[in-house]
């Protein structure tokens, strides 16, 4: 789980609102200080009770209060250990750690958007080559139209965030697998950078790899993407589609 996806505020609430619960609930218990002790050391690491705690509660009420009174205590008690847990983990995450998560999902979320038909799976591992393979089932074999995809710890930073992670190729989309910028002074001067990558191509519901280039006019308006097996072809696409796009915008005026 990534840190933006938890609610801190809305978890110390509820460690707040289970305290006091745990509070109210111990006044009533009214037992000796070992035997609480004893209670909420076993509660914290299990989420049912004991029924040797209910049995030292009976004294004052009957069975099935005191098993009620305990289970509240001892239930309140594992929520707030287990919360704890929670938020020390994710406070003990490594920023590598982060940016593998953040590349594997955003990774599936751009394969999917490219591929809608397509099953998927990806991963994201620092040991593992970049790469689009057969998906295999269970009983190994072949899953027709799935692809297992592997993408560098750095994907969504340098692909993702870059908004090249899906291009409109002539014959269909691509997914950018991996990239390594270009600086070309002349085209930078006009607001477009350059990517060589290793981009997935699928038809027939088969997954191939090819090397390509990218290219992302970005002047502050609309985005233009390009993409092609060469610089030159590279470039006269996005000159073109620049040309469109300000056609678009005088038309619409």
């Amino acid at each position: 789980m990534q840190t933006s996806e938890l609610d801190f505020k809305l978890l110390y609430a509820s460690m707040e609102a289970l305290r006091e619960s745990a509070s109210f609930t111990y006044k009533q218990l009214k037992l000796p200080p070992d035997a609480t002790k004893r209670l909420a050391d076993f509660s914290r690491e299990n989420s049912y009770v004991r029924s040797r705690s209910a049995s030292e509660v009976e004294s004052f009420v009957n069975s099935e209060t005191a098993k009620i009174l305990t289970s509240q205590f001892g239930r309140c008690v594992y929520e707030i250990h287990s919360i704890r847990k929670m938020i020390r983990a994710i406070d003990k995450k490594s920023g590598l750690d982060e940016a593998r998560d953040e590349s594997k999902s955003n990774a599936y979320r751009a394969f999917s958007k490219a591929f809608p038909s397509a099953k998927v799976n990806t991963f994201c591992d620092a040991n593992e080559e970049t790469s689009c393979r057969e998906m295999y089932n269970y009983d190994d074999r072949i899953v027709e139209g799935g692809a297992d995809v592997y993408v560098p710890v750095s994907w969504n930073k340098k692909i993702y965030q870059q908004g090249i992670s899906v291009v409109q190729a002539g014959d269909g989309p691509r997914f950018i697998l991996d990239s390594k910028e270009r600086k070309i002074k002349r085209l930078n001067r006009e607001y477009i950078r350059c990517w060589a990558v290793r981009a997935v191509k699928r038809k027939h519901k088969i997954c191939t790899v090819e090397n390509a280039i990218v290219m992302k006019y970005d002047a502050g308006g609309d985005v233009v993407l390009s993409i092609a097996d060469n610089w030159g072809s590279a470039e006269k696409l996005i000159q073109r589609r620049i040309k469109e796009a300000a056609l678009n915008v005088l038309e619409a005026l």
